[in-house]
């Protein structure tokens, strides 16, 4: 069951959250680093390089949406890591929107476990895309979602 051997960053400002996604994706084998909010992500961002991204949406200070809009104009290591958005608020935006910010995909909380290894094992064997998001994609949502 150990098949997912890939560096992960979970970002969110809720401790029990960060738990649960270390249990999770460290029974498939992945190895796990938490950040409690945006700016502490950022810090490792800027100097550590990750396979994969799951970042929360609603976190005081800087919001998921600013971390994707700041790592996606970088050159971090990261910056065209795969990112999966997480939130409990499912009515704010559409997946689409998401897409358009420089996530590659987007999860509802509380987050279904099954749901979550899919879409993690589909990013990981997908190719690498852009990190370079239209300027107007920044522009067409409110970055303060929180």
């Amino acid at each position: 069951m150990k098949d997912l051997n890939l560096s992960v960053l979970a970002v969110d400002d809720e401790p029990s959250n960060l738990r649960v996604f270390e249990q999770i994706f460290e029974v498939f084998g992945a190895r796990v680093t938490t950040a409690a909010g945006g700016a502490e992500a950022m810090a490792l961002l800027e100097v550590r390089a990750f396979d994969l991204l799951l970042v929360d949406l609603h976190m005081p200070g800087m919001t998921g949406l600013e971390l994707m809009r700041l790592l996606r104009t970088s050159s971090f290591p990261s910056c065209e890591a795969p990112a999966i958005a997480v939130t409990a608020d499912v009515y704010s935006y559409r997946r689409g929107d998401y897409l358009r910010l420089g996530f590659d995909d987007f999860l509802p909380k509380p987050v279904p476990v099954a749901s979550l290894v899919e879409t993690v094992r589909r990013l990981a064997t997908a190719p690498r895309r852009s990190s370079a998001v239209p300027a107007s994609g920044w522009g067409a949502l409110d970055l303060r979602a929180g």
